[in-house]
């Protein structure tokens, strides 16, 4: 009769070791993935503030009275910063996301 018992109490602790191996792997899986979900969203967020705050500035600058030249060089870097923002997000998503 005893030997019956610790069959199935054999059973059942391989079947709960089991399950606690997948868990912790799943866990670890899904921890990994949070991860790279926030690396990647400060990535995204670190090239929208590099892209956009030079446009952003001269804008500021112009609305507190100093005076723009908005045919010259720099006023057309910075939209051309803003356009390669769009341009890097899908790189930098594939990037981070692997």
């Amino acid at each position: 009769m005893s030997t019956c018992n610790n069959e199935k109490l054999s059973v059942i602790s391989v079947i709960v070791v089991d399950s606690v191996q997948v868990n912790s792997a799943a866990s670890s899986a899904a921890t990994a993935a949070g991860r790279n979900a926030i690396v990647m969203s400060l990535m995204v967020c670190c090239g929208f503030v590099v892209c956009w705050s030079p446009n952003s500035l001269t804008f500021f600058v112009n609305y507190v009275g100093y005076r723009i030249d908005f045919a010259g060089w720099f006023y057309h870097f910075t939209v051309a910063l803003v356009f390669t923002n769009s341009c890097i997000n899908p790189f930098t998503c594939c990037f981070f996301s692997c």
